[in-house]
This record gives C-alpha cells, sequence and structure tokens, in this order.
C-alpha cells in the first residue's frame, strides 16, 4: 500500500511540475504530465529542497521540503523549416 501512495503522490507531483511550467513558458496546456511520462522514453529529474525553518523560499517551509524545479530529457524528432527562394 505504501508504494502505491507513492506512485500516486509523485504523479501528482509531475502533473502540478507540468502546470506550472506550461503557465511560466505561456503554453496553453502542459506538456509533461505523468501519463506522458509514462508512453515515452523520457527521464525526468526533480529538484527537492529540504527547508529548514530559515529557508528562503517561502513555498519550500513544510517538513517534507518541497521541489523547485525539473529537467526533462529524452528524444524528439525535430522538423526543420526551410525557406525556398527568400532572402538571406
Amino acid at each position: 500500500r505504501r508504494r502505491g501512495d507513492l506512485e500516486q503522490q509523485l504523479r501528482m507531483i509531475i502533473d502540478e511540475l507540468g502546470k506550472a511550467s506550461a503557465k511560466a513558458q505561456g503554453l496553453p496546456a502542459p506538456v509533461t504530465s505523468a501519463t506522458r511520462m509514462e508512453a515515452n522514453r523520457h527521464v525526468l529529474y526533480i529538484l527537492r529542497i529540504q527547508a529548514p525553518p530559515q529557508n528562503p523560499f517561502p513555498l519550500a517551509r513544510t517538513p517534507k521540503g518541497a521541489v523547485i524545479g525539473f529537467l526533462k530529457v529524452g528524444y524528439k524528432k525535430l522538423f526543420l523549416l526551410v525557406s525556398v527562394g527568400g532572402a538571406g
């Protein structure tokens, strides 16, 4: 049961990070979610800090600390648009 609880918490954290990232980038919807992470081969690194009483991060003042960022890496197919006959 404990493992299921941890997995559910991690899914919630990933979904919230995706929402915050989309908002920060001005995107209409998140591109990172727990469901999408399960469906691809990307790796997600999560940065968590412990929260001492004098912690300068107001959102991190909890006994368990706080997630303050993430980095998602993986392979993607990228496309390059080349203008034919344009200046430059």
